[in-house]
């Protein structure tokens, strides 16, 4: 006989960036890009989006990301990326992001532990990292968090 010992999880909401409050209005307009390269979890989290109101541009990699945003002439408002994906990682887009189209805001979505992204995350003030599993009501509060903070 043995015994198993696992990490308790909270709401999914892990990182030492987030603020101490949510909003309780989860809804919205602004224009969501979405990149993920599991295509079930990014269909979930983009119908979960739309059925508030935001806007979602999909795409499965760094690269496609890229080509859409190279036809897409409206301003987008935040990013939402897993963290690992093949090619470019999730922080490596969201800071070439912010170098050429100032996007500023990021929810990276991650199976691993914060301490062991954190050098990925360095230099990306502006973002919440949503560990999984996580609510969508958690995806939703942070979503809303992020587009409703100040940028300084």
């Amino acid at each position: 006989m043995f015994t198993i010992y696992l990490p308790a999880v909270g709401d999914g909401v892990a990182s030492s960036r987030q603020l101490n409050s949510f909003p309780a209005n989860t809804e919205g307009s602004e224009l969501i890009l979405l990149v993920d390269d599991e295509k079930p979890l990014r269909n979930v989290l983009c119908t979960i989006l739309e059925t508030k109101g935001y806007r979602v541009l999909e795409a499965e990699d760094a690269r496609s990301a890229m080509q859409i945003l190279d036809t897409q002439t409206a301003p987008v408002d935040l990013l939402v990326t897993d963290i690992v994906m093949p090619g470019m990682s999730g922080p490596a887009l969201a800071k070439q992001l912010n170098r050429t189209r100032n996007l500023r805001r990021a929810v990276f979505i991650s199976g691993y532990s914060e301490n062991f992204l954190e050098p990925e995350l360095d230099g990306f003030p502006e973002s919440i990292v949503l560990q999984k599993p996580f609510s969508a009501e958690a995806f939703l509060k942070s979503v809303r968090m992020l587009l409703e903070r100040k940028l300084q």
